[in-house]
């Protein structure tokens, strides 16, 4: 299921390999060069691997809570240059942004991006993801969610079939709405600037910092 790389086990997402060209391709459009970007459950690595090559201006910060995603990211980026070494952060957990920021320099984001998390978690999970972006987010920066999401109550494709799921396995899980998310991150800054359709019944949800 894996594969070795200087002793470090690379893990491997197949949803991961088969959208990490249409959400670069979606990023490359919202996210300036040299921006500082804090990646919010990274998973396998198998994304910042891939968009960290694709632009090396970028500096990439992957995070995950998970101790063998860890080692899989540390893999998949080693001999990444614009990569950091990736960060132990449960945004659950009310001082993550201060671990985030240390790990970052001191210095606030100018993008935190966060792929197929909110849904497979509580809803605490994006609201703390929200409000520590609020601290991290420089003013004019984003966050950036990618995955299958309500607008307005309306689903689609098989959105709902696929939430149904969800919450039969878990019922703390579920996707969510982008209303619900927007009104809970207006107190922190942000708006919605726009939802980017992508394959599959997906989108890039883009909040953007005004303040």
């Amino acid at each position: 299921d894996g594969r070795s790389d200087g002793g470090r086990k690379k893990l491997c997402a197949p949803a991961a390999d088969r959208n990490k060209q249409p959400i670069l391709e979606a990023l490359q459009k919202l996210i300036p060069k040299s921006a500082r970007v804090l990646e919010i459950g990274a998973g396998t690595g198998q994304h910042a691997a891939h968009f960290a090559q694709a632009e090396p201006s970028w500096t990439w910060i992957p995070s995950e809570p998970d101790p063998q995603s860890l080692e899989s990211i540390e893999a998949y980026t080693s001999g990444l240059n614009n990569v950091l070494q990736p960060v132990d952060i449960d945004v659950a957990a009310a001082d993550w942004p201060g671990t985030a920021a240390a790990c970052a320099g001191g210095e606030q984001v100018d993008v935190i991006y966060s792929a197929n998390v909110v849904h497979i978690a509580p809803w605490e999970v994006c609201q703390g993801l929200i409000r520590g972006a609020g601290e991290l987010v420089k003013p004019g920066g984003c966050v950036i969610f990618y995955g299958p999401f309500y607008i307005s109550g309306q689903s689609f494709g098989n959105t709902a079939e696929f939430d149904q799921t969800l919450r039969s396995r878990n019922p703390t899980w579920g996707i969510r709405d982008v209303d619900d998310m927007v009104n809970f991150a207006k107190p922190f800054g942000f708006t919605l600037e726009e939802c980017v359709n992508m394959p599959k019944d997906n989108f890039c949800v883009v909040l953007r910092r005004n303040d």
